[in-house]
């Protein structure tokens, strides 16, 4: 687990997946730095399909998400 620039993140593994979980802690967009590639899975805004994320990622305010990893 680590945080930074206000996103708090860790990995999880289930089943042969792993798996990233990031969440922005404060009320203003922030930055997820990041060296990978995955899908995000789920949005705590449940406004967004599935998509393919590789890199640094914009969390919107408040906001959390799963990524999967390798993908």
């Amino acid at each position: 687990m680590r945080s930074r620039n206000d996103v708090l993140l860790y990995k999880r593994a289930w089943a042969g997946d792993e798996f990233l979980v990031a969440f922005n802690t404060v009320h203003q967009p922030r930055k997820l730095d990041w060296d990978g590639n995955g899908k995000v899975l789920l949005s705590t805004y449940l406004d967004e399909d599935v998509k393919r994320i590789s890199g640094s990622y914009l969390l919107r305010p408040d906001e959390g998400i799963i990524v999967k990893l390798g993908v």
